[in-house]
């Protein structure tokens, strides 16, 4: 029996549908995929795939108006840190005043430097010195320094600038005390003048205050006496005043001791007894004192 034209068209359109040929397989025996397979691992490959990253937003211009002064405060501070222009505070040409930080503050458009030197310093690129008043530009060299001003100190004590201080005002007033025990036996002498004098005094203004009572009361009417109390008075305003025109300066008991007793001391003091020493002593030993004091703050304050 024939086969008729459209029968063989038939079977050639059937042979060339995917159908069969996902079934029927390719000459090496593997069979082929369809295509309705290849366009189900092509939605699975678009599924796995990541998105593309998103590009990061942009700073509006009110963000950038606010970081623009910092930013350019701190890159006149770095070229100020590295040219080293000027002495700077001290002969460190990297510690800088208060008053030149608030000038490039004022360069750079910061109003509030106070602000600007916190955030500098919370942000570890300045370190404020005594209050604010002087700013250290490399804080990574303060700390060395620190580092090593620690260390030198550590040796026998920590506390050696205050052991040497201590020391060396000990030592002067050791000096002093010899001298004065030199000095004690004319020390001595010069207050029990002063006593005498003073005593003196005493016993004169109570004899004159005795005396004008009995004329006043006693042996002469108040009519008397009256003009010569008042001539007392004013001779004795007259004797301040000469006082006052003699020296310079109104007459008081604490001045008068002020004055004589020096005097007196030197007076009774042994002849071979070395004045200028003894002063230079004295000043050596205050100085040692202010010394020991301004190491005691500066230890409380650091």
């Amino acid at each position: 029996m024939r086969v008729g034209a459209p029968s063989r068209r038939s079977c050639f359109a059937w042979a060339r549908s995917p159908l069969p040929r996902a079934h029927r397989g390719d000459a090496s025996g593997s069979p082929v995929a369809s295509t309705g397979t290849r366009a189900c691992a092509t939605a699975a490959g678009a599924v796995t795939q990541k998105p593309p990253p998103q590009p990061s937003p942009a700073l509006t211009a009110a963000e950038f108006a606010q970081i623009a002064p910092m930013v350019l405060l701190r890159q006149a501070l770095q070229q100020h840190a590295v040219a080293g222009s000027g002495v700077g505070v001290r002969g460190n040409a990297h510690l800088i005043s208060r008053t030149v930080f608030d000038r490039h503050c004022a360069e750079s458009h910061i109003e509030d430097s106070d602000e600007a030197l916190r955030l500098l310093a919370e942000a570890g690129t300045v370190v404020p010195i005594s209050g604010g008043k002087e700013v250290h530009l490399r804080p990574l060299q303060l700390v060395h320094m620190y580092e090593d001003l620690v260390v030198a100190a550590a040796g026998p004590s920590s506390d050696f600038f205050i052991e040497e201080a201590t020391r060396r005002l000990e030592a002067a007033e050791a000096d002093a005390a010899a001298m004065r025990r030199e000095l004690q036996p004319a020390v001595v002498r010069a207050a029990k003048w002063r006593r005498r004098v003073w005593g003196a005094a005493l016993c004169f203004t109570g004899a004159q205050l005795a005396v004008i009572s009995r004329l006043t009361f006693f042996d002469l009417d108040w009519d008397i006496m009256e003009p010569v109390s008042y001539f007392l008075g004013t001779g004795t305003s007259l004797l301040f005043f000469g006082y006052f025109l003699r020296h310079g300066r109104s007459h008081s008991y604490r001045d008068y001791d002020r004055t004589r007793l020096p005097a007196k001391l030197r007076e009774y003091a042994p002849r071979d007894f070395d004045w200028d020493k003894y002063e230079a002593i004295c000043n050596r030993v205050e100085a040692e004192r202010r010394m020991l004091a301004r190491i005691k703050e500066w230890m409380k304050q650091h």
